[in-house]
């Protein structure tokens, strides 16, 4: 047994350097890897664990994110079914890769069936069915992903008034989903979804450029993926080093952790891990802080898409 995990723990780190070599010297672009994010999936909505509620919430000084879980009927009794909210990392994967395909394509409706298993087998994620299969697990968050809505809130105040700032919306307007009812069915054939009008004029207009390549090597992970995802963004507009302190990172990225300490080990020993594949992203982390210096550059070049 002890053999068997060496040799897996081997063929991982082997996988991982061979995605890191890669990264390092194709362009995202030249690989078929550039992917693109909407801007509002920067900021970590979902929680990286199933939550207890039905609702899920991140408070940042004056802001707030939230996310509800959607309802649906039984068609049959006519009662009503609570979706859930979406958590952990498929969430997130899914997101970009429906985002890329949008923006790719120019169009709302993103056909499933092949597209869909191909993401999967590009992201080694098991195509089957069953326990151990991640075809369901997709199913069940792209479900989730199609029922729920996001909302911001900001809330400012001088000595005369208080103002108060709402946004909500839906990733995902419609759908049509057809379950097979052939066991492991791989392809979802005739199914799509189609984005949400807003979401999808806000995708094309500013899209967030990211490396496909970077979610594979740091899919187990949801602080990793939301570290990436988030650090593209700030570093696409960083004129000049900054200084966060840990618990601004981590209530902006909303991680669920009972002392701000252990998100920051969490956080150092990630970025260590995008800095493997990122080496333009310059940073130190002094005691409670991040430090972003403003010497690093994107992680996907702005004359490159």
């Amino acid at each position: 047994m002890e053999n068997n995990n060496s040799r897996r723990k081997k063929q991982k780190l082997d996988k991982f350097s061979e995605q890191v070599n890669r990264m390092r010297v194709i362009d995202a672009k030249e690989d078929d890897s550039l992917a693109f994010i909407h801007k509002y999936m920067v900021t970590g909505a979902f929680p990286h664990s199933e939550p207890d509620k039905n609702f899920y919430s991140i408070v940042n000084g004056n802001n707030a994110i939230w996310v509800k879980g959607g309802t649906d009927v039984d068609v049959e009794t006519g009662e009503e079914i609570s979706v859930g909210v979406p958590y952990g990392t498929l969430p997130r994967i899914i997101a970009a890769w429906i985002s890329t395909e949008a923006y790719r394509k120019k169009s709302r409706e993103i056909q499933l069936g092949l597209s869909l298993t191909h993401f999967l087998k590009e992201l080694d994620l098991n195509r089957t069915g069953g326990k151990r299969g991640d075809i369901g697990r997709v199913k069940e968050q792209l479900y989730r992903l199609a029922n729920c809505e996001i909302g911001y809130k900001r809330v400012t105040q001088d000595e005369e008034k208080t103002k108060k700032e709402s946004r909500r919306y839906r990733i995902i307007e419609g759908e049509q989903f057809w379950d097979w009812k052939i066991p492991n069915q791989l392809e979802i054939f005739g199914s799509y979804i189609l984005l949400d009008r807003s979401f999808y004029k806000k995708l094309i207009e500013k899209p967030v450029p990211i490396d496909m390549r970077a979610l594979k090597a740091i899919k187990s992970s949801a602080v990793a993926l939301d570290l990436y995802m988030w650090l593209t963004y700030r570093v696409s507009y960083l004129n000049h080093s900054t200084t966060i302190s840990w618990d601004q990172v981590m209530n902006q990225l909303g991680a669920s952790y009972n002392e701000t300490k252990y998100f920051a080990r969490e956080a150092r020993k990630y970025l260590k891990t995008i800095k493997s594949f990122w080496p333009e992203l310059h940073y130190k982390t002094p005691r409670g802080r991040l430090f972003l210096d403003a010497k690093s550059r994107p992680h996907i070049k702005k004359k490159s898409w």
